[in-house]
């Protein structure tokens, strides 16, 4: 659960406490909180008093609330395409994480292991990305002349691939094998 959430959450339960809360101490003056907010002869201090405990039954509440959500956010959570493939014993953990170093290449590493720029034309891409921000790094590689349009599409739907299709790639499993744990995840 998000802090915002959090935060509503609370707020929620607050409302909804506040006048059951008072409520409760009009009606039953004799349970432990009514006495509680009748400690001072001020009446000011009795407010105060309400509300403080007020805030702490709300807060309790939402941290059971949050902790429920939580909990349930773990138990209705798919399982990641990764996982599923390890459970089954496609995959091994060190296969996993090599998949995952292919699928976080930078833009400027593809180009640079595809020898389409060299590093010295990729520092300078660097730096005028930087001079000029908010330019991409392929934007810049294409203003300095060192790189073509095709050249960063090209990179880009390469850094952009999806596990599957890199663990298909590296021949960790087939085309068949990835679409039938697919469409089980979607639950066709």
């Amino acid at each position: 659960m998000s802090t915002q959430t959090s935060i509503y959450a609370f707020i929620s339960i607050f409302c909804f406490v506040l006048p059951v809360h008072w409520i409760l101490i009009c009606l039953y003056p004799q349970n432990p909180t009514s006495q509680l907010t009748q400690v001072c002869r001020n009446p000011c201090a009795n407010f105060f008093l309400f509300f403080l405990s007020t805030l702490l039954i709300s807060g309790a509440l939402a941290l059971i609330v949050g902790l429920a959500c939580r909990r349930m956010q773990k138990v209705l959570r798919k399982p990641k395409i990764g996982e599923v493939l390890m459970e089954r014993g496609f995959i091994t953990d060190e296969d996993l994480e090599e998949a995952l170093d292919d699928q976080n290449v930078p833009i400027g590493q593809i180009l640079l292991k595809a020898g389409l720029i060299t590093p010295y034309e990729l520092s300078r891409g660097l730096a005028y990305k930087e001079k000029n921000d908010p330019v991409r790094l392929g934007e810049a590689l294409v203003a300095l002349g060192y790189a073509s349009r095709e050249d960063i599409d090209r990179a880009l739907r390469r850094s952009r691939k999806r596990l599957g299709q890199i663990l298909v790639e590296k021949g960790f499993l087939t085309h068949e094998e990835l679409s039938g744990i697919l469409a089980e995840r979607r639950g066709r």
